[in-house]
């Protein structure tokens, strides 16, 4: 807006003299009479013309950069992009958030800021799509009336766990012992329900879809809004020991791929692929597991995966390997992580959510008051209003929208528009010198005289 007015005042100040010159021209004194010079359109018109239409490209231009940028700079894999950072936990909530955008969702302040000076959180310091921390009461009204269904092993259960969490249950994720872990849950909060079915294989994980699919044709309802799967691990070290397993693999991943893509024209549901986290090898509790489950061999698997198509099937890729690659060292078994690291991963996701839901109001998007996404600020509609009064300010020569020709009404005598009262600033007013009162005298005088002889 201030470039569009300075370029305004720029073109006005080359081209007035030559508009200006084209105006009627003023008597000099009240004994000439009125001389018009004749009024070039063409010159008169052109400066408010070239300053609108330059207005015009500078806004239409500024308009196409901001929807470029932020169709490149935004989307919902940029949720991955985040680090873990040092933070001091006692920071002020604002601060945390203007910073960081992050807060304090780890620790108790009261009690460990005495002891406790900086831990790490997953933050995205350098974030300009609105990327955020989702407190539970966010979570829940962003999932109000929403199914998600979370299909597949471990890594996959500690992040339904996450969910819980944030959802309102902090005891989601405490010890359980294999016969609960390994088997179906499910939980509601309010009008989200959250469900974990426990498919640890990828032909597990096909059979758990299609039972999904079934279960939800006979009960004739909406189906899960989000379907969140992954694995590959336990694959990688049940089924990838001989040529026949790896062939007969690579056929279940495609089949995989496949009945992903089948769920999301279903059910119209955004589908996440939670690619396994590393591997921390060393940590691994067998030879077995060294041997066949490696971050060298889980690595071959992610890429068989993504050959195949199972990252390109879904609405967004969870990226395991990117929110522990600096946390490898938390990894107590070498497979899983503190239950921290996947709260990291479920902001990711919900972040992302607000990408893909962006322009579905029905979808309950929660939006940043304090710093919104810079595309949602866009509105072509109030841009031409903006526009519209820039072009009364143009062809009017009034700085007030119009405001300024209201004075017209009350005082008729004179002509006050704001277009006449700039071209007077400009005009050349004779000061008025003993001579000529002299002559106004003599002028009053003969006139008086004429008048008397007549009568």
């Amino acid at each position: 807006m201030i470039v569009g007015i300075l370029l305004y005042q720029v073109l006005m100040e080359m081209t007035w003299s030559d508009y200006r010159g084209t105006a009627p021209k003023l008597k000099k004194n009240q004994y000439e009479d009125d001389e018009e010079a004749e009024e070039g359109g063409t010159t008169k018109v052109s400066p408010p013309l070239l300053a609108t239409l330059s207005i015009f490209l500078l806004g239409y231009a500024l308009y196409q950069s901001v929807l470029t940028n932020s169709s490149h700079s935004c989307n919902p894999n940029h949720a991955n992009k985040g680090r873990w950072v040092p933070l001091n936990p006692c920071l002020a909530r604002t601060q945390l958030d203007r910073n960081f955008n992050t807060m304090n969702y780890l620790f108790s302040c009261k009690t460990q800021c005495s002891t406790l000076n900086t831990t790490e959180q997953w933050a995205w310091p350098e974030d300009t799509c609105g990327f955020h921390y989702h407190s539970g009461s966010e979570l829940r009204l962003k999932l109000q009336e929403r199914r998600i269904v979370f299909i597949g092993d471990s890594s996959v259960r500690k992040l339904y766990h996450s969910f819980c969490r944030f959802a309102g249950d902090l005891t989601a994720g405490g010890y359980e012992g294999t016969s609960t872990s390994h088997s179906d849950a499910s939980t509601s909060f309010g009008s989200t329900s959250l469900e974990f079915k426990w498919a640890p294989l990828s032909v597990d994980i096909i059979t758990k879809i299609k039972s999904t699919k079934a279960s939800f044709s006979r009960e004739r309802e909406g189906g899960p809004d989000i379907i969140i799967a992954g694995g590959g691990v336990w694959d990688k070290l049940h089924l990838s020991v001989t040529d026949e397993d790896q062939s007969s693999q690579e056929e279940t991943i495609k089949t995989l791929a496949s009945e992903l893509k089948s769920m999301r024209k279903m059910f119209e549901a955004s589908v996440v692929w939670f690619v396994p986290p590393i591997i921390n090898t060393v940590a691994l509790n067998s030879d077995e597991k060294r041997s066949q489950i490696s971050e060298g061999n889980i690595e071959e698997m992610r890429r068989m995966y993504h050959e195949l198509g199972v990252p390109q099937s879904a609405s967004f890729i969870l990226d395991g390997p990117h929110f522990t690659q600096d946390r490898v060292s938390d990894s107590f078994d070498g497979v899983h992580y503190p239950n921290h690291v996947y709260d990291a991963g479920s902001q990711i996701v919900l972040n992302a959510l607000d990408q893909l839901w962006g322009g579905d109001m029905n979808k309950s998007i929660i939006t940043r008051s304090y710093l919104p996404a810079t595309s949602s600020l866009i509105n072509p509609y109030l841009g031409m209003m903006m526009l519209c009064f820039v072009l009364i300010g143009l062809f009017y020569f009034d700085g007030y929208f119009g405001v300024g020709y209201l004075a017209q009404f009350f005082v008729k005598k004179m002509s006050l528009s704001p277009s006449e009262l700039y071209k007077d600033a400009f005009d050349h007013h004779p000061v008025s010198t003993a001579q000529d009162q002299t002559s106004k005298v003599e002028y009053n005088e003969s006139v008086g005289l004429t008048g008397r002889s007549s009568s």
